[in-house]
């Protein structure tokens, strides 16, 4: 007990989940236990054979039942349950092949075929007893060249096959089968019929003695058809340039000096006021509306009369025209230009 005292102690965790203080010793003295238990476990397992039997046995097999022998599995026992049921309506069964009855229509036949196109005049027969080609595609298919697939049969013998054909397979007068149950039928469709239900009168019956207000007629109204509007027309007129005072005396004519005033004198005297206007506003515009006088058509024409004078062809008054510019009205413009240049 001393010497275990004296030893250092090492908190130790016991498998009950308690932790108790042991000295180095006693920990020793635990490990030599643990290694040396199983040696005595093993020696007892060698000693009982019958332990080893039981774990070293192979895996029990069930005995064999005689009845597995008799039952086989039929196609229907590894059908899914998914799959649904083949519906056929009872009378219209046709064999699947239907080899017999192509045997009996090439023994009936007339005619033969290479021995290398057999196999195509028997496929063309059992398509045709199996109605899977009509009368018209079972025609075109013998009656086509070799070389596009066919048997190169004449107009004769393509009847003679579809004779034959038809009264093997019984294909000329089959009656449609009727089924006792109707399967996958979806049923008609009929139009929806609206009938109308009888409406109680509103009013009591019409008397003309008694409801005389109903005796006027009634007005009935018409809706016009509305008029299809279409955009107008109008020519297209080019906007009038702006026509400043000095583009005024510019295109000044014989026309516009008249509308100033019927008396000749009185006319220059209201031409000249736009000429002093100009001036008082600027000399440049004064100059420039000079410039623009000297060639409006008013100008033009005054001076024309005055060159005709020196020539000597001048017309009086009285042989010239309404159009045409006077000799007051000549004299006057002379009078006008001296006071705008003075």
């Amino acid at each position: 007990m001393d010497n275990n005292t004296k030893q250092p102690t090492i908190l130790v965790k016991k498998s009950d989940g308690t932790f108790a203080r042991m000295s180095l010793g006693e920990i020793k003295k635990m490990k030599v236990g643990k290694i040396t238990a199983p040696s005595s476990v093993i020696l007892n397992e060698m000693k009982d054979p019958l332990k080893l039997a039981v774990r070293d046995s192979s895996v029990a097999t069930l005995p064999q039942n005689d009845n597995n022998k008799k039952v086989g599995m039929t196609g229907k026992d590894a059908k899914s349950l998914l799959e649904e049921d083949k519906l056929v309506a009872p009378g219209t069964s046709v064999a699947v092949g239907r080899n017999n009855q192509v045997d009996t229509v090439i023994k009936k036949l007339s005619f033969s075929v290479a021995s290398n196109f057999f196999n195509r005049l028997r496929s063309a027969i059992q398509l045709r007893l199996k109605d899977v080609r009509g009368e018209k595609e079972t025609r075109a298919t013998v009656l086509r060249s070799i070389k596009d697939g066919g048997l190169g049969l004449t107009e004769t013998q393509a009847n003679e096959l579809e004779q034959v054909c038809a009264t093997v397979g019984n294909l000329l007068a089959r009656p449609p089968a009727k089924s006792k149950t109707d399967l996958m039928v979806e049923d008609q469709i009929l139009p929806q019929t609206f009938h109308k239900m009888p409406v109680p009168a509103k009013m009591a019956p019409h008397n003309a003695f008694v409801h005389e207000e109903f005796l006027k007629k009634e007005e009935k109204f018409k809706i016009s058809p509305v008029a299809v509007s279409r955009p107008a027309m109008k020519d297209v007129v080019a906007a009038a340039a702006p026509v400043g005072p000095v583009e005024e005396i510019k295109f000044f004519t014989l026309t516009d000096f008249r509308r100033l005033a019927q008396d000749p004198n009185q006319a220059t005297k209201r031409l000249a006021q736009k000429f002093i206007n100009l001036r008082e506003e600027s000399v440049l515009l004064f100059w420039q509306a000079l410039d623009a006088w000297k060639q409006s058509p008013l100008f033009a024409d005054y001076v024309g009369v005055l060159n005709r004078v020196f020539i000597g062809k001048v017309a009086s008054d009285q042989q010239k025209t309404s159009d045409q510019i006077t000799d007051v009205e000549i004299k006057a413009l002379i009078a006008m230009e001296k006071d705008l240049v003075i």
